[in-house]
């Protein structure tokens, strides 16, 4: 069948209307892709502040305050092993 006997559809030549369904599916792929990057977004924006005070404490007291474990050859603050 040539695409344009497609051209008028009507309910009598209902393979005109697969393509539609390959339409519907390739909206649905792009609402899942974008609602995965959405639910990224959102989750590292409120794991990064967690993680800011590791990064930021320059002293032991400072890293142990923000939860961290002070590594004394590094001098670094690490977060803590379970």
């Amino acid at each position: 069948m040539k695409v344009n006997d497609c051209f008028n559809v009507s309910l009598a030549n209902p393979s005109c209307l697969a393509g539609e369904g390959q339409h519907q599916k390739g909206r649905m792929k792009m609402r899942r892709v974008l609602l995965t990057f959405t639910i990224l977004a959102v989750a590292s924006a409120f794991i990064d502040p967690v993680f800011a005070g590791l990064k930021d404490a320059r002293n032991k007291t400072e890293c142990e305050k923000a939860g961290g474990v002070w590594i004394e050859k590094d001098n670094k603050c690490g977060a803590k092993g379970q």
